[in-house]
């Protein structure tokens, strides 16, 4: 016999467990019913469901994409994948201009410009040479004949 809050049970069609849906137990923004496991009352929370969307066009390459909850960064965002070789996307035509932390001027960054250590060089966005911040080069001259506690 159910509970007069239950409405009634089914299986996962995913993993096959019983569940059941109650009248007090609603999502906050959509306002739909939330399938709990019958037993312990808790929230489903399927293992074998991953959600995938359908494929979509990238905004500036037009390369066929997809994103799947198995594939998220650090913040928990999904990573756009290639439907061609599940490989994270990375757009050619997409640059992220942003301004330079010292003189303001835009600059980006760009995976195939490496200095010797490594780390990705910043180049002008106007016409993308590496960036030769004059403010840096201002606070270079200014720390010349300092004297510091150590001489």
């Amino acid at each position: 016999m159910l509970a007069d809050s239950m409405l009634y049970t089914f299986n996962c069609d995913e993993c096959g467990a019983e569940l059941f849906l109650d009248y007090n137990v609603v999502a906050e923004k959509s306002k739909k019913r939330i399938p709990l496991e019958v037993g312990s009352n808790e929230k489903h929370d399927c293992p074998a469901h991953v959600w995938t969307s359908a494929p979509f066009p990238c905004r500036s390459c037009g390369v066929e994409l997809y994103v799947t909850d198995e594939e998220v960064s650090k913040s928990g965002k999904r990573i756009p994948l290639n439907t061609a070789n599940d490989e994270p996307h990375k757009c050619v035509n997409r640059r992220f201009n942003i301004p330079c932390r010292n003189c303001g001027e835009k600059i980006y960054f760009d995976d195939t410009k490496l200095s010797k250590n490594g780390k990705k060089v910043p180049l002008d966005a106007s016409d993308g040479n590496p960036h030769d911040c004059p403010q840096q080069k201002a606070r270079k001259d200014m720390s010349f004949g300092r004297k510091t506690m150590f001489g």
